[in-house]
C-alpha cells in the first residue's frame, strides 16, 4: 500500500463477473472454479465498481476498506482462485490497463447467409395416426413427425432451389424429417440433390417406419436418426433389433429414445444395454403431465450448471445469441420458413430468397438472439450467462426457469 493510501484492485480479463440482488458470482473461464458471495454489501460494493465499463475491471480501494475484513477474505479468495490481484499504485500514477471481457460480434464480415449452420427440411407433415401420444414433439426438438392437418407434401424443386441458394455455404448440416421418408420414391432425389457437397446430411425416421428389408446404407457425410417411441410393440422391438444389427458397423447411426417418465428411461436403458448400442440417447418428451419427470431429470440444479464448466466462448456465446438456434432454419413443404417453429413465421420461400430470410431474422427476428438476460425470472438470475441456452421446451411453454434455483 503506497502513501496515499489506497491501491488498485484489478480483476483478470477471464473472469466473468456477475452482480444481482446484492448478490455476487465470479467465474473464471480458464480455470472453470467460481466464487459465490451473497448479500455481502462491501464486496457488492466493489464488484459494482470493477464491472463499470469506463472502469476496465480495475477499482480504487481505500486504505479503510482494505482493512475491513471481509474485503481481505475477498482479495485472498481471488488471488487462491487466480482472478485477481492488487496493484500497487507507486509503480504508475494512471489506473492500471486492463481489458474488459465483453464479446466481439463480427457480423459484417460475412454475409448473413453465410453465417447459416442448419436447414431442417420438413419434407412432409401427418396427422400421427400412430403418434397421437407425440404431436407436440417436433416442437420440442428434431423430430421427424410433424402434426399438421391436411397433411403436405415437399416438392423436390423447392429443395433444389434452397440447395442452389446454399452454394456458397462452407459448410452446413441438412436435416431431412418425415413419415418414411427413406422409403419415398423421392428420397434418391435428395439424396443426389446435396451429393457432391460438404455438407451433412442427416436423415431422421421413426423406428415405426421402417420398411424391411433396411436398404438404406449411409454414405459419405451421411448420417441416420432412428427414434424409438412408447409404449413399445414387438414389430417396433424386432425393427430396433433388426436396426441395430444392420447399422452396428455405422457410426453415423444414433438411436433416440423419446421419454416421458422414469420407468420408460429404465427400460429404454436396458434395450442400450442388451443390444449393445453405442450410440444412444434420450430426449424427454414434455407432454404437459409430466412436470415432476422433467423436474426430476432435466432441470438444473447450481451443481449441474458449476459442472458443466463452460469455457470463454461459450459464455461469450451466451451472452449475444442463443446457440440452440442461431444460423439455424426449418421450412416446410408449403415454403413457410422458422428459426424455431415455436416463433413466429419468418416468411416464405415463394416470395423471399433464403438470404432475405435469414437477413430478417438476423435483424428484426427473435430466435437467434434470445438470450436468458431477456427473459423472466432469468433476467434477475447469476447464473443467466452460465445456464444452457434457453431450450424449445421453455420457448414452448413460455416457461424460461426449467431449474432448481428460481421457481
Amino acid at each position: 500500500m503506497d502513501k496515499n493510501g489506497f491501491s488498485w484492485l484489478v480483476l483478470e480479463p477471464f473472469v466473468h463477473a456477475v452482480v444481482r440482488d446484492n448478490n455476487v458470482l465470479l467465474y473464471n473461464t480458464l480455470g472453470k472454479n467460481h466464487l459465490l458471495y451473497r448479500q455481502e454489501a462491501e464486496i457488492t460494493q466493489i464488484v459494482r465498481q470493477l464491472i463499470i465499463p469506463e472502469n476496465g475491471y480495475v477499482a480504487k480501494l481505500t486504505t479503510v476498506e482494505l482493512e475491513n475484513p471481509r474485503v481481505v477474505r475477498f482479495i485472498a479468495d481471488l488471488r487462491k482462485k487466480f482472478m485477481g490481484d492488487l496493484f500497487d499504485p507507486q509503480w504508475s500514477d494512471s489506473r492500471p490497463f486492463n481489458i474488459v471481457p465483453l464479446p466481439i460480434l463480427k457480423g459484417g464480415i460475412l454475409p448473413v447467409e453465410q453465417q447459416l449452420v442448419e436447414v431442417t427440411f420438413q419434407v412432409n407433415t401427418s396427422d400421427l395416426p400412430d403418434l397421437k401420444t407425440y404431436k407436440e414433439a417436433s416442437r420440442q426438438f428434431t423430430f421427424p413427425v410433424f402434426a399438421d392437418s391436411p397433411c403436405q407434401e415437399m416438392p423436390v424443386d423447392m429443395i433444389r432451389s434452397v440447395a442452389a441458394q446454399m452454394e456458397t455455404l462452407p459448410f452446413a448440416t441438412v436435416n431431412f424429417c418425415g413419415t418414411g421418408i427413406l422409403d419415398d420414391p423421392r428420397f434418391g432425389g435428395y439424396r443426389r440433390i446435396f451429393g457432391k457437397t460438404s455438407f451433412r446430411r442427416k436423415y431422421h425416421v421413426n423406428l415405426r417406419h421402417l420398411i424391411i428389408p433396411l436398404t438404406f446404407i449411409p454414405g459419405k457425410n451421411e448420417h441416420l436418426a432412428l427414434y424409438f417411441t412408447f409404449p413399445p410393440d414387438q414389430q417396433q422391438l424386432d425393427l430396433l433389433q433388426l436396426a441395430v444389427q444392420s447399422y452396428a458397423k455405422h457410426p453415423g447411426v444414433e438411436f433416440n429414445f423419446i421419454v416421458q417418465e422414469s420407468r420408460e428411461v429404465d427400460y429404454a436403458s436396458e434395450l442400450i444395454s442388451g443390444l449393445g448400442i453405442k450410440h444412444a440417447g434420450f430426449k424427454p418428451y414434455l407432454n404437459g403431465e409430466n412436470i415432476r419427470f422433467f423436474e426430476d431429470q432435466v432441470f438444473m440444479s447450481e451443481s449441474d450448471i458449476y459442472g458443466s464448466k463452460p469455457g470463454r466462448n461459450e459464455v461469450f456465446s451466451r451472452i449475444s445469441m442463443n446457440q440452440n438456434d442461431y444460423g439455424k432454419l426449418t421450412i416446410f413443404p408449403n415454403g413457410d420458413v422458422y428459426a424455431n417453429v415455436n416463433d413466429p413465421l419468418l416468411g416464405n420461400l415463394a416470395s423471399h430468397t433464403v438470404a432475405e430470410l435469414a437477413g430478417r431474422e438476423h435483424e428484426t427476428g427473435i430466435s437467434w438472439k434470445r438470450r436468458r438476460m431477456d427473459v423472466e425470472p432469468c433476467s434477475h438470475c447469476l447464473y443467466q450467462f452460465l445456464c444452457p441456452p434457453v431450450s424449445s421446451y421453455e420457448i414452448m411453454t413460455r416457461r424460461f426457469n426449467f431449474c432448481h434455483i428460481l421457481r
